[in-house]
């Protein structure tokens, strides 16, 4: 199991990936309750430092519903309560608590990908790998570009052997978000440990290192055995 502060810190990762999200659905529609308060201008700042940290639905998310005529029945304050209370679950090892809240989250709300990246962690944190799969698989018939569900997704590709497809999607999470040092990491041992290309193992290390503002000592001692291998 995650200690709790690896868990807040892969969570607090998949907040930006979110925010982007939100950010292609806005600049269209402001939240309203009718149909005809609908406005034409994006959401303010305000509203996005809101979604960074709560990570959760706000009328921004609401605006194809909303172009539709269809008001929200749930307040998105209480959304946002309702998604930060799994959050605060899982970072606390709660797994089956934030299962049941993010369950109710999808099943109201299933235009976001994030909540299904959630509960795939969950899943295979409980040891069910295919369920996992399928929650990544939901997020990204969501979003076809979510950073962390093709990341997972790599991760349980190359658990299953299949190294080729764990390669190809791991490059689409890059190219979705060169930035997650957790990408760059998994990336590092797929090529290190399972294709033996020691250049680009070294390349993606380094690169989680920069990303990280952290020196691993892990890391940087698998980054010089393999220099050294290397010569």
């Amino acid at each position: 199991m995650w200690s709790p502060s690896f868990a807040k810190k892969l969570l607090g990762y998949l907040l930006e990936p979110l925010a982007q999200e939100l950010e292609r659905r806005a600049g269209k529609v402001e939240f309203a309750t009718t149909k005809s308060s609908l406005k034409t201008k994006p959401c303010s700042p305000r509203t996005w430092i809101l979604i960074l940290m709560l990570g959760a639905l706000t009328g921004c998310e609401t605006f194809s519903n909303l172009q539709r005529g269809t008001a929200p029945t749930v307040p998105a304050e209480q959304v946002q309560q309702k998604y930060q209370s799994a959050v605060e679950a899982m970072t606390l090892g709660e797994y089956e608590s934030a299962r049941v809240i993010l369950e109710e989250l999808v099943e109201a709300h299933p235009g976001l990908a994030t909540p299904y990246v959630n509960l795939g962690i969950i899943a295979d944190q409980q040891g069910d790998s295919e369920r996992a799969m399928g929650w990544y698989q939901k997020a990204l018939e969501v979003d076809a570009s979510q950073p962390e569900a093709l990341n997972q997704l790599g991760i349980l590709y190359r658990q299953k052997g299949q190294l080729n497809k764990a390669l190809e999607t791991y490059r689409k999470a890059l190219a979705a978000n060169d930035g997650l040092p957790q990408i760059h990491y998994n990336l590092g041992i797929l090529y290190d440990l399972y294709l033996g290309d020691y250049t680009q193992a070294v390349y993606h290390y380094e690169r989680y290192q920069d990303l990280t503002g952290a020196q691993n000592a892990r890391v940087l001692q698998w980054i010089q055995d393999l220099k050294r291998r290397s010569r």
